[in-house]
C-alpha cells in the first residue's frame, strides 16, 4: 500500500471516529434528564422512609405511583402489579411522594457503583444491584423482556451490598454497570442503614445475561431518564385520584402547562390540559370510532383520524367535580 493510500485510510478512519464521538455526545445529551424542580434535602426524609417501608408496602406502592405518573408499564404484568398501581392512583400522598422521588433521582449525580460507595462512605465493592425472587407465572415475561430490548423502571431500589441484594431473591440478579443517578435512602431517612439502599430509576440497556446456577445474572447500563418531565398540578393530581375507571395514565409538564392523560379501556380515553394556575381547563374526550369509519373518505387508512373525529372538546372550570364530570360524561351526554 502506498503512503498516499495509507494517508487516505487514516483520514477516513479519523473522520469516522469523529462522527462516532459526535453521535455518542448527541445520544448522551438526549439521555440527560430535563432540568428538575428543586427538591430540598430535608424534603426527602419522609419519602425515603416511606420507600423503605418494605417491598409489599412502601417501595411497591411508590413504584406503582411512578408508573401511574409516567405512563411507563411495568416490565411484567400481574394482578398484584395492577393492584399496586390502582392503590397508588387513588392516594394523593403516594402520588406526591412519587413525584418527589422522581425529581430527586432525575436531579441526582451520576456515579458508578464504586462512586456511590465513596459518596456514602463505604469501602468499594464494585457492586450495585437487586435480586428478584422466583415468580413462576411472571418469570417467562421477564426473560422475554430481557431478550427483546431495553427495560424501563421509573423508580426502583438497588443495594450496594451483594448480600442484601441476594436477600430479596436469587431467581434474577439485576446489576447496574456504569454511572447512574440515585438517592441514598438511609442517609435521607436515618433508618435501615444496613440495607445500603439507593433509590434509582431510568431506561436501561441489557448488556448481558449469564446463568449462574439457579440465578440469571443480568447486567444493565443506564441509558436515559424516566419520569423527568412528570407534572405536579394539584388539580390534575386530584382528578387522577378521583376517576375510578382509569387503567393507564400519565401526568406531563411542559414550560407553561401540564397534561393529564387518562386511558379508560380500549380506545376510550381523555386528556386534561391546564395552563399554569388557569381557572379553566381543556378536556378532550376520545371514544372508539363509529362503525364503518373506514368508508367515510376523510382519511380512511387512519383509525386515529376516526377517533379524533369522534372526540369531544370542552372547556371546564378548574374544579375537580367539573373535570371529573366531563371525563365521565357519556358519548351522547
Amino acid at each position: 500500500m502506498t503512503t498516499k493510500a495509507v494517508d487516505l485510510v487514516v483520514h477516513e478512519v479519523e473522520d469516522a471516529v469523529r462522527e462516532l464521538r459526535r453521535r455518542q455526545a448527541d445520544s448522551r445529551d438526549l439521555a440527560r434528564p430535563a432540568e428538575q424542580p428543586t427538591v430540598a434535602a430535608e424534603d426527602l426524609a419522609v419519602p425515603c422512609e416511606m420507600w423503605q417501608g418494605g417491598r409489599d408496602t412502601g417501595s411497591s406502592r411508590l413504584g406503582g405511583a411512578a408508573q401511574v405518573l409516567t405512563g411507563v408499564r411495568h416490565y411484567f404484568s400481574a394482578p398484584f402489579i395492577a393492584a399496586q398501581e390502582q392503590q397508588a392512583r387513588a392516594s394523593l400522598t403516594d402520588l406526591r411522594t412519587g413525584i418527589t422521588l422522581l425529581r430527586a433521582v432525575n436531579a441526582a449525580d451520576h456515579l458508578d457503583a464504586d462512586g456511590w460507595h465513596a459518596r456514602v462512605g463505604l469501602p468499594a465493592r464494585g457492586f450495585a444491584g437487586r435480586g428478584l425472587a422466583a415468580k413462576p407465572e411472571q418469570d417467562p415475561q421477564i426473560e422475554r423482556q430481557l431478550r427483546t430490548g431495553p427495560i424501563e423502571m421509573p423508580l426502583w431500589g438497588v443495594s450496594l451490598s451483594p448480600a442484601v441484594a441476594d436477600s430479596f431473591g436469587t431467581r434474577f440478579l439485576f446489576e447496574l454497570v456504569g454511572p447512574f443517578p440515585a438517592v441514598p435512602a438511609w442517609l435521607a431517612s436515618g433508618v435501615k442503614a444496613d440495607e445500603e439502599e439507593l433509590i434509582t430509576g431510568g431506561r436501561y440497556r441489557v448488556l448481558g445475561r449469564e446463568q449462574r446456577g439457579e440465578t440469571t445474572h443480568v447486567r444493565l447500563r443506564w441509558i436515559g431518564a424516566s419520569g423527568d418531565r412528570v407534572g405536579s398540578d394539584d388539580l390534575l393530581l386530584a382528578v387522577l385520584s378521583a376517576v375510578p375507571e382509569v387503567v393507564g395514565s400519565s401526568l406531563t409538564r411542559t414550560a407553561d402547562r401540564e397534561v393529564l392523560e387518562l386511558r379508560l379501556g380500549a380506545e376510550d380515553s381523555a386528556t386534561v390540559t391546564r395552563v399554569a394556575d388557569a381557572e379553566e381547563v381543556r378536556v378532550v374526550r376520545y371514544w372508539p370510532p363509529d362503525a364503518g369509519w373506514g368508508a367515510k373518505g376523510d382519511d380512511p387508512d387512519s383509525q386515529w383520524a376516526a377517533i379524533r373525529a369522534a372526540s369531544r372538546t370542552t372547556t371546564e372550570k378548574a374544579t375537580v367535580d367539573a373535570v371529573v364530570a366531563a371525563v365521565r360524561r357519556g358519548r351522547d351526554g
